[in-house]
């Protein structure tokens, strides 16, 4: 399985950097996947993103700065189903965590506009133990002009997430609201390159998720678009 999934990140990763949109570096001083903490300082993440006739296909590498090493990568592909009143997005995605890797396979249902409730469902299936889903309510807000490109923007968010069951990184299943998640993003624009600083916050509810019940965490980016 490991292989076949090597080999669809690969195709992936060749075609969007073939018809890339936009790639981009960020720094952050920690990193999370599905509220637990995986990284605690200087991870820097190189990304490729392009869309093809409303497929989302998106490829994302984790390094530690100390070793530069890679430690994590996600891929995803994602297609939006053209509805004006709903946007309906299935998707398939592949990670590579600490010991272990995963497949979730997801369902977003939101609706348009600059504030747009959204709900997501993933299923996880790691390799080390049960699968099981994630459920996720959240609201993207955008505060800008979405005609200009070139205007300064901001994006803000805020999910809670129940998890059914997923738990690779322990023996005991988790079934229970996990934690609350809130972020905020600044876009500069110049020219083709936009600078986006932001600032993360978690409050989590199961001590099995993590200890720390309150984190805070920014991070610092570019993305260039073609």
């Amino acid at each position: 399985m490991r292989r076949i999934a090597l080999t669809l990140i690969m195709m992936l990763c060749v075609c969007s950097i073939a018809v890339a949109q936009d790639v981009g570096v960020n720094y952050s001083d920690m990193y999370r996947w599905h509220g637990w903490r995986l990284y605690e300082e200087n991870i820097i993440h190189t990304s490729v993103n392009a869309e093809i006739r409303g497929f989302d296909i998106d490829a994302v590498g984790h390094y530690e700065n100390e070793d530069n090493d890679l430690k994590k990568m996600d891929t995803s592909l994602a297609y939006q189903i053209p509805l004006r009143e709903l946007i309906v997005k299935p998707s398939y995605g592949y990670v590579f965590l600490p010991g272990m890797d995963a497949q979730e396979v997801g369902l977003t249902l939101g609706l348009p506009g600059n504030i747009s409730p959204r709900y997501s469902i993933y299923h996880v299936v790691p390799d080390n133990s049960q699968e099981g889903q994630f459920h996720v309510l959240g609201v993207d807000v955008f505060l800008g002009d979405p005609n200009d490109p070139n205007a300064i923007s901001a994006g803000l968010m805020a999910e809670v997430t129940y998890n059914d069951g997923v738990n690779p990184f322990g023996q005991t299943v988790i079934r229970d609201w996990s934690h609350f998640t809130a972020a905020a993003q600044l876009n500069v624009p110049f020219d083709d390159i936009i600078l986006q600083p932001g600032i993360m916050f978690q409050h989590t509810f199961d001590e099995l998720v993590e200890d720390n019940k309150n984190d805070c965490w920014y991070t610092i980016g570019f993305q260039y678009r073609f």
